[in-house]
């Protein structure tokens, strides 16, 4: 790759994420998919995209970008969250919680990850899993905000 198609990869990138910016993601996804063809190895740009299509319903794509991004960067626990919450929505329960464990096992101090896998949990009527999941949330971030969804969380599991 040259650094010319490496510049202009960037650009698309910054004109995607302000497209995302301002709810125009249709057009964000056009960028992304130009960032991609430039710099097909960039995880960043699949990523984004995926995050585009998730919000636009297509969410076959999403899963696809997503998936890109964590073979392209395994450690890329964002992606793990983001393929997390579409797989979710799709009412792949199983493979949601796969995912938001690996984002987990790779960040384990996002408080974000433990109340996604919770809900999941919760929705499958495992109670003490997602009871675990909700107190650790509370454990990571105390904050007001999220001590109140964390109890409104738990007490609907007694």
């Amino acid at each position: 790759m040259d650094n010319q198609n490496e510049t202009n990869a960037q650009e698309a990138l910054f004109k995607g994420m302000k497209l995302m910016m301002s709810g125009d993601f249709k057009n964000a996804v056009n960028e992304f998919s130009e960032a991609i063809s430039l710099c097909p190895e960039n995880s960043m740009y699949y990523q984004n995209r995926g995050m585009s299509y998730s919000q636009i319903g297509e969410n076959a794509n999403a899963i696809n970008d997503f998936t890109e991004a964590v073979r392209l960067n395994p450690g890329d626990h964002v992606s793990y969250f983001y393929r997390g919450i579409t797989n979710f929505q799709m009412g792949q329960c199983d493979q949601s919680i796969k995912d938001f464990s690996e984002a987990i096992g790779i960040n384990p101090n996002d408080y974000k990850y433990y109340m996604m896998r919770g809900t999941v949990y919760s929705q499958l009527g495992k109670i003490s899993l997602a009871r675990e999941d909700v107190e650790k949330t509370l454990t990571l971030n105390p904050d007001s905000t999220v001590r109140f969804e964390a109890q409104k969380m738990l007490e609907k599991m007694r």
